[in-house]
């Protein structure tokens, strides 16, 4: 009896062993993930398949101009433009149930009354709660980039009404410049026959 009791012992220690490295193991990781979440120069927000928010990164709560804490517990749905918000409403509940990626532009109200245009990458996992499905929102604004994108447009259809403009000016001169050369032309022959 003793000596199974021994072997349990040793059994038990080798157990809690391994359960102690699969712990550090997985503080491990958790430190990992939590560097890169934090760490990521995109805005990168989680949530659960409703879209309430469970975890933000700085540069998610450095562009929507808000405090961690009035971010957290909020559904991500505050933050859209209204249509926007039925249309993801819908896929987010069709999306849970998949596991791929999703790309979207969406407008997000800050608070400061701005919008922001954003390219969203949506991926799926489950939650690390084991509860459901959650949802990575990978942001980057892209509102600069249309800016820029609108003004060459607007460059662009300035330049095209210049060189319109212009051809007509040098069509109109070559029509003059035509006019005066044949008059030249007729000058010259009529010399020439009196002569």
């Amino acid at each position: 009896a003793l000596q199974a009791l021994s072997v349990a012992e040793e059994e038990l220690r080798a157990q809690h062993e391994a359960i102690l490295e699969t712990q550090r193991e997985l503080d491990e990781q958790r430190r990992r993930y939590h560097t890169l979440f934090e760490g990521a120069p995109d805005p990168c927000v989680v949530t659960d398949e409703h879209g309430i928010i469970e975890e933000a990164n700085d540069a998610s709560v450095r562009l929507l101009g808000v405090t961690t804490a009035h971010f957290i517990g909020r559904s991500l749905d505050a933050f859209l433009d209204p249509q926007e918000r039925r249309e993801l409403g819908t896929r987010l509940m069709d999306l849970s149930s998949e596991s791929r990626l999703e790309k979207r532009a969406l407008h997000i109200n800050v608070p400061d009354g701005r919008v922001i245009q954003v390219d969203a990458t949506l991926s799926v996992f489950d939650s690390p709660r084991g509860q459901g499905r959650s949802v990575c929102w990978q942001l980057r604004d892209v509102s600069s980039r249309q800016e820029s994108e609108d003004s060459m447009r607007a460059l662009n259809r300035s330049l095209n009404a210049r060189v319109a403009q212009r051809t007509r000016e040098l069509e109109l001169a070559e029509v003059v410049t035509g006019h005066r050369i044949d008059a030249v032309d007729h000058a010259a022959r009529g010399a020439q026959r009196s002569g």
